[in-house]
């Protein structure tokens, strides 16, 4: 086998640090497979990026001098499209490029971050253009790409996101890994895994939950995540008090790999109103999981949950209401949709989404046909 040598331009928490976030997770599983495709990664990791002003002029005018002075291959790959104004640089037009680009949210959402953090967007957006090759977590994005970029089809590869089905399966959680949660063993647990970001569109997911309360359903509401979003967990509690199911919920934080999967299991019903998202992993995992998915019919989603779920409008309060509600009460329906998540959880691989990425560095580099 013939080996391909790339050179990983990253930014992100992936090889074994903790906190692993969702980017460092695809990272992560995509190029760990790569020795049983025959390439060889030359690493070269630039350090996470933060959000402060020293460290925004670290990351623009720093560390594109180190990644200059550190590339050796013929192909880069830069996996994250906050790195893609790297492509601007001159030594990078010597070598194929390739990007992975999750969602364009920031290119086309700019009225929801500020005016430094629209700057940086256009400069990525730039440097999205001067890859020779791109990979797209969804054909959502790809098309994304295509309408909104000005992408040539033909340059972009989709390669998904996975599950690891040895750790995302169905199992009951036990009392005591819901008590280490502050989870209520009484109470069937509506479950939201995400940031609080505008877009994931939690206050629909709050009205919903307060209607049902109002109605007389008792439940318990478990927000999983960091909010990444400023002020993002003020306006969420906020939001909570103010419809009146702050007391019916349990914030937790960051939660662990290795438990992430029993947070799934210890949840009836997960819910996710995103109203934009590149593809929508927590979905995903849920569905792996075998606990029904009530989410939005909107971006990438119908395309990852498929007919395994219920979908409803991002903004349609009422609906997601009564599918939560129904799928709380029917036991029928919930061993319909558990049995359907599962199987559709399973037509994602990570294996698959290697060798998608792969076989882009052969066409580049060989001039192999698509």
């Amino acid at each position: 086998m013939r080996t391909t040598e790339i050179d990983l331009i990253t930014a992100e928490k992936w090889d074994g640090q903790s906190r692993v976030f969702g980017i460092g997770r695809y990272i992560r599983e995509i190029f760990s497979r790569y020795p049983s495709y025959g390439v060889k990664i030359n690493s070269i990791n630039l350090g996470q990026i933060a959000p402060s002003k020293i460290k925004h002029f670290r990351t623009y005018f720093e560390l594109p001098i180190r990644a200059a002075l550190s590339v050796r291959a013929k192909v880069i790959h830069i996996p994250s499209q906050t790195l893609a104004f790297l492509l601007l640089l001159p030594i990078f037009r010597q070598k194929k490029t390739v990007l992975t680009v999750y969602d364009i949210a920031p290119f086309i959402r700019k009225g929801e971050i500020s005016l430094i953090k629209g700057a940086i967007a256009s400069l990525n957006a730039k440097g999205i253009l001067k890859a020779d090759g791109i990979v797209a977590i969804s054909d959502y994005t790809k098309q994304e790409l295509i309408s909104q970029l000005g992408i040539d089809s033909s340059k972009i590869a989709i390669a998904y996101p996975a599950v690891d089905h040895s750790a995302y399966k169905k199992r009951k959680a036990s009392p005591a890994f819901k008590k280490k949660y502050g989870m209520n063993p009484h109470l069937p647990i509506v479950l939201y895994v995400g940031s609080e970001e505008p877009r994931q569109n939690l206050l629909t997911l709050i009205k919903a939950l307060s209607s049902l309360k109002k109605k007389g359903v008792h439940f318990q509401f478990v927000k999983v995540g960091s909010p990444a979003w400023p002020n993002g967990r003020e306006q969420f509690i906020t939001q909570l008090k103010s419809h009146g199911i702050f007391d019916d919920t349990k914030i937790i934080g960051y939660v662990d790999e290795a438990d992430l999967p029993g947070i799934y299991c210890a949840a009836r019903v997960f819910a996710y109103p995103c109203e934009y998202t590149g593809f929508g992993l927590p979905p995903l995992e849920a569905m792996a999981c075998g606990v029904p998915v009530v989410t939005s019919n909107a971006s990438s989603l119908p395309e990852v949950v498929g007919k395994a779920g219920i979908m409803v409008s991002p903004h349609d309060a009422a609906k997601f209401a009564s599918s939560i509600s129904s799928l709380l009460n029917s036991k029928a329906l919930w061993k319909k949709y558990s049995r359907l998540g599962e199987m559709q959880s399973k037509k994602f691989s990570w294996g698959a989404g290697a060798k998608q990425t792969v076989a882009l560095y052969k066409r580049l580099v060989l001039n192999l046909p698509k």
